[in-house]
């Protein structure tokens, strides 16, 4: 991902008001359904799924760094 100082129309941008509610409905509805889903997974496993999710999170980190 580039940095947005380098898109050639920075500082000033424009943008399409329609596209974008599109797609934060669009979002809204996707969220909808992973809360729903979420709403379903006991405690223990959510707390499974985070500490996991951290440690992917980390370990792909100290990839990086080297």
């Amino acid at each position: 991902m580039a940095y947005i100082r380098n898109n050639p129309g920075w500082p000033s941008y424009t943008y399409d008001e329609e596209d974008i509610q599109k797609r934060y409905k669009e979002y809204l509805l996707q969220k909808k359904a992973t809360d729903i889903v979420f709403s379903l997974i006991d405690p223990e496993t959510k707390e499974r799924m985070h500490a996991r999710s951290l440690t992917d999170e980390i370990l792909a980190s100290l990839e990086i760094e080297g």
